[in-house]
């Protein structure tokens, strides 16, 4: 994996309503009881992920390389570095959702080409 210098300070896209609302409705969900949260699933809006106003960021902090191996990727998509939902290899024992809170997070957010998205997984040592 790269290291890579991004700015503290997160883009304008991701003050924006359509983020803080996402965030909200996440935070409110993440309140309920487990044995209620293991009925449902997280609300998480995938659109923002694939908005120009972070992928172009998240492009241009990245150089449109993959975070991981470093192939130049001409889609943009903003991963997550720690899985939001089913931590493996040991399931978590407070329910599916370890690391869901950090959807929107600016530090959790990466580029990532298919090829080492798909092989990372959920993998994620806890």
């Amino acid at each position: 994996m790269r290291r890579i210098r991004r700015p503290d300070h997160a883009p304008a896209f991701m003050q924006s309503d359509i983020v803080r609302v996402a965030r909200s409705q996440l935070l409110k969900y993440l309140r309920r009881p487990t044995t209620e949260r293991s009925q449902r699933r997280g609300p998480i809006n995938e659109d923002i992920f694939y908005d120009p106003g972070l992928t172009e960021k998240l492009g241009e902090i990245f150089t449109r390389k993959c975070a991981y191996c470093e192939t130049p990727i001409s889609s943009l998509v903003a991963r997550h570095f720690r899985p939001l939902r089913f931590v493996r290899p040991s399931p978590p024992a407070n329910g599916d959702d370890t690391y869901t809170w950090l959807a929107y997070e600016w530090h959790n957010l990466l580029l990532a080409c298919d090829y080492c998205e798909k092989a990372k997984e959920n993998y994620f040592p806890v």
